[in-house]
């Protein structure tokens, strides 16, 4: 026997209260942006480490403002460093959840391919030995397979 690590029924109302609760998430935050990869990578990322420095840097901006660049807007700045502190936990649930999605999704799918694998070999079998009706699933199965020959190795300078 396969093994099965999970066996879950998910309810239409579970779903609808998932989508629900995500609809209301981008609703509650409209001001979300989508950064490309280029502009995420050109950014500098604030980290661990760097959340210390911003939060320091912010309470002697506030307590020393005399020694503030012209350019940089301290309200503007303060905003930036409060609206930091209120979405970041947000951010590490989201990644939590993400991530769980991702695990369960993962393990749900290879479950699934594992044992339709197991179900094509015997349909390929059964057909194979001309069982009736075991041809035509053979045919429809095996065009996943068809031209999935071994990977041309790269070229050798």
């Amino acid at each position: 026997m396969l093994e099965n690590k999970l066996s879950i029924t998910i309810t239409d109302a579970q779903i609808a209260a998932a989508r629900k609760g995500l609809a209301d998430l981008k609703a509650a935050l409209p001001f979300l942006l989508s950064l490309s990869a280029a502009e995420r990578k050109s950014l500098p990322q604030i980290s661990s480490g760097s959340e210390y420095f911003v939060t320091d840097g912010l309470n002697a901006a506030a307590s020393n403002p005399e020694f503030m660049p012209p350019y940089v807007d301290l309200a503007e700045l303060n905003k930036d460093g409060t609206a930091y502190a209120q979405l970041a936990p947000l951010a590490v649930e989201a990644r939590q959840i993400l991530g769980l999605l991702n695990d369960t999704t993962t393990a749900l799918g290879s479950e699934a391919y594992v044992a339709v694998l197991a179900y094509y070999g015997s349909v390929k079998n059964a057909s194979k030995h001309g069982v009736a009706g075991a041809k035509p699933i053979y045919d429809k199965l095996k065009k996943r397979f068809e031209n999935n020959g071994p990977a041309t190795p790269p070229a050798t300078p």
